[in-house]
């Protein structure tokens, strides 16, 4: 019998307390679950491969930075590793001592956040400080294996990837080429090679590049704003943003501008895209927040169109296009009236799909997977940090079990309007003045393969903690 566990999106980063996202509670669930895959635990009968499905690591939010924010290169990869390993020791001592019992691996998948696992000697690195003295030893004990394809069949029927090349402003451009881009467990590096093999440097994601010009100063000012489930559409948070920080809305908007006028492959002959109507009124200081919510608008909406397009994708369905337009103009008329409450109670009433619908960009990477994978019976992503477990049917009838493993970033409920006062305004407003009124809703998820030769691989989606999961 085959068993793997599944996790992604774990985001280690650099320990710096305003960025790293792997924190106390994070680390006590991952030694919880590596003490149940170990031999005599719950999980850990038989071989096991641990599958940590892209974004492991969090190079994008580590340092150093380069001047140059549209590509990454070996040396500043390795850099950041260093600050990663040295932040995390607890992390990489409870993989050498997972990897230390016989029949033990890892396997890493490349993210958008940790591309620099495209460079030999960041994997090198990673590798040393995984296994410690474990090594190559019979059995397997202490194989660390990296995926280098975009894509990773551990058995016959199943298929994993990272799912950030569905995403259009996360695509990493130029790493992965051609339908085929998929391996299985005999195509993956298992041991060190020459760091000549692969080129020294990347380009960065569109969305990447976004990140570092526009968020960045954002998310300094208001952390929340990325850990919020369900997480607030960019609408929402530019009305927050026209209310509280104007000044950062009339800087960023040129630069979000700057970018979108030099997007991610973009083919030489190739027409402009059209600018927005009001090109020749950007936000200014002094606007009020409804005229400068207004001004912002068209930005927002050119930038999700451009990246649809070079995505080849269609244009939001009408009905999700009505809840958009109603959420925006709701907004609108709340930084119209000045009242605070009533626009946070407009920004956190967001707009839904039917109860029970696959999230768009996950029924976008289950149509592909099944499209590219015919024999897969089982399909994981990660990426969006929003984890679930749905049937999805195949054109010959059957059906698909599709995974999203989530993330074990910490989360925050998204405050009910009903529920907002003055003093959930005040935390939103200054979130370092004081402890959040907001509710955890950090899931450590992880999933179950369990394979036998011959017959369907079960899969389930479990959460450390739960009664089905490690105690």
């Amino acid at each position: 019998m085959s068993n793997a566990i599944v996790v992604s999106d774990l985001h280690l980063g650099d320990g710096d307390p305003d960025r790293d996202q792997w924190r106390a509670d994070q680390q006590a669930a991952w030694e919880r679950l590596l003490r149940a895959a170990a031999p005599g635990g719950e999980l850990g009968a038989g071989p096991v491969e641990m599958i940590v499905n892209g974004d492991s690591f969090d190079f994008l939010e580590a340092a150093p930075t380069l001047d140059d924010r549209t590509h990454t290169d070996a040396d500043a990869g390795l850099a950041k590793v260093e600050r990663i390993i040295a932040a995390h020791s607890q992390w990489f001592a409870a993989m050498r001592a997972f990897l230390a019992a016989p029949d033990r691996s890892v396997t890493f998948l490349i993210g958008n956040h940790d591309l620099e696992l495209a460079f030999p000697a960041v994997r090198s690195r990673i590798r040393a400080a995984a296994m410690g003295s474990a090594g190559h030893s019979a059995g397997g004990a202490g194989r660390v294996r990296f995926c280098l394809a975009q894509a990773y069949r551990p058995l016959p029927d199943v298929v994993i990837e990272h799912g950030c090349q569905v995403d259009p402003p996360n695509r990493i451009p130029s790493l992965w080429t051609g339908p085929d881009a998929s391996a299985i467990p005999a195509d993956l590096e298992a041991d060190d090679v020459s760091p000549v093999a692969a080129p020294s440097w990347r380009d960065l994601p569109w969305g990447s590049r976004y990140y570092y010009d526009v968020l960045l100063p954002i998310l300094r000012r208001f952390p929340y704003l990325e850990a919020l489930l369900p997480s607030l559409p960019q609408s929402g948070v530019a009305g927050l943003l026209c209310r509280y920080v104007p000044d950062l809305v009339v800087a960023g908007v040129p630069r979000a501008r700057a970018l979108r006028d030099d997007p991610p492959d973009d083919p030489p002959d190739d027409p402009p895209d059209a600018p927005p109507a009001d090109r020749a009124r950007p936000p200014a200081a002094g606007d009020d927040p409804a005229t400068l919510y207004a001004a912002t608008l068209p930005d927002l909406v050119a930038t999700q169109a451009m990246l649809l397009r070079r995505a080849g994708l269609t244009s939001p369905d009408p009905a999700d296009a009505a809840r958009a337009d109603a959420y925006t103009r709701a907004i609108h008329t709340a930084l119209a009236g000045g009242d605070e409450l009533a626009l946070l109670r407009a920004v956190f009433s967001l707009p839904r799909a039917p109860s029970g619908a696959l999230p768009s960009l996950d029924a976008a990477a289950a149509a592909l997977m099944v499209e590219r994978d015919p024999a897969a019976r089982v399909a994981l992503i990660g990426h969006t940090h929003v984890e679930g477990l749905y049937t999805v049917p195949r054109p010959d009838g059957e059906h698909v079990t599709f995974i999203n493993t989530g993330t074990w970033v910490s989360r925050l409920a998204a405050p009910d309007p009903a529920t907002i006062d003055a003093r959930t305004a005040r935390w939103l407003r200054d979130p370092r003045a004081g402890p959040t009124p907001l509710t955890s809703a950090a899931i450590f998820a992880y999933a179950i393969l369990r394979g036998r030769p011959g017959a369907p691989t079960v899969a389930s989606l479990h959460a450390v903690g739960d009664p089905a999961g490690p105690a």
